[in-house]
């Protein structure tokens, strides 16, 4: 019986593990199963894959044509070439099942190389290639110690975004999540995770390839690339301590503005006090005046009118006469066996 067969073609940037997955589903083959790796993998985010490399495996009783592709986004910048040398190659593929993007779930954050690099695919294979595109997520570890609404959130967020890219408003994207260096423990998992991909690709139908084109990747050196972002970052923490900066002297202006009303309030107050005190002294002084007048009015002699000499300097008021300050009351004094004008009475007031 004539076993069937297909293809898949492993993409995405340098580093994400293609060559890795692909390593994975040989040591997992039906027959043949080696540890040898196949397909030379990169750990960093140096190129090892510059070609386009095809090898085929049995697997669960079919023969699986694997397409590793050189990764984007390199730090070498070979990807015009790297690109050239893919499309020459899916072109001839004419039993082309799915295609798998390789993301890293150790960099989960969606950057604008990424965004590049998908719409790059886009270009050179067809929008309609969405519709036998699976995710895998290399590192699976990582995702393993997030939240589930997290890990959900984040596929959402990643189906999302390549719709749009695509141009289609929803459409299923499978994801998954696999380890591809699994501890012994984690190796069952891995294995059963594999299956699954394997499986839900060869029910695709098959994908042309033949009017693949070349496009250029629109990209940026890793050093123009690192100024750019050195440069936004210097933007914002500028534009941030500008904000602080202004937010600091509204609090400033704030603080002085109270001041100040707050001084304006205990100057009126205080002048206030000030006048009320003014006026209650005069108050006093008048009733004081008033009261010395009535003094003496009531003391003066009977043979004097109302305005009497001055002595010594004082002042009359009524009918006694004022000296150094005292009043001489000469109301006559009934002393024992005396008559008549008696001895003065020195009666002391206040005086002005």
């Amino acid at each position: 019986k004539q076993m069937k067969k297909y293809s898949i073609i492993a993409l995405g940037e340098t580093g994400n593990g293609k060559s890795t997955f692909c390593n994975f589903v040989v040591q997992n083959a039906s027959k043949k199963s080696t540890d040898k790796e196949l397909f030379k993998a990169s750990s960093n985010t140096s190129s090892v894959t510059t070609k386009t490399q095809r090898e085929t495996v049995e697997y669960e009783g079919q023969l699986i044509n694997l397409v590793d592709t050189p990764g984007l986004n390199d730090t070498e910048s070979k990807d015009s070439k790297n690109i050239r040398n893919m499309v020459n190659v899916v072109r001839q593929i004419e039993d082309c099942k799915g295609f798998i993007v390789f993301f890293n779930s150790a960099q989960p954050r969606f950057t604008v190389a990424m965004k590049k690099t998908i719409e790059c695919f886009r270009d050179c294979f067809g929008a309609s290639m969405i519709k036998n595109l699976v995710i895998v997520w290399t590192k699976g570890s990582n995702m393993k110690r997030m939240e589930e609404t997290e890990v959900t959130k984040l596929k959402n967020q990643y189906r999302d975004i390549l719709c749009k890219i695509f141009g289609y408003k929803t459409v299923e994207l499978p994801q998954f999540v696999l380890e591809q260096k699994p501890f012994e423990s984690e190796r069952k998992e891995s294995v059963e995770t594999l299956k699954n991909i394997i499986n839900l690709i060869q029910k695709n139908s098959n994908y042309d390839c033949s009017e693949a084109k070349f496009v250029e990747l629109e990209t940026v050196s890793l050093k123009e690339k690192q100024r750019k972002e050195e440069k936004e970052k210097r933007k914002k923490a500028e534009l941030l301590k500008k904000e602080e900066e202004q937010k600091r002297k509204e609090a400033e202006q704030k603080r002085k503005e109270a001041e100040q009303k707050r001084d304006e309030e205990r100057r009126r107050r205080e002048e206030a006090e000030r006048r009320a005190a003014q006026q209650e002294r005069m108050v006093h002084q008048q009733m004081q005046r008033m009261t010395m007048m009535a003094a003496t009015q009531q003391h003066a002699p009977s043979g004097m009118g109302l305005l009497g000499r001055l002595s010594g300097g004082g002042r009359m008021y009524g009918g006694g006469r004022m000296s150094g300050g005292r009043v001489l009351n000469y109301s006559r004094y009934r002393g024992p066996g005396r008559s008549g004008l008696g001895r003065p009475k020195y009666t002391d007031y206040d005086y002005y």
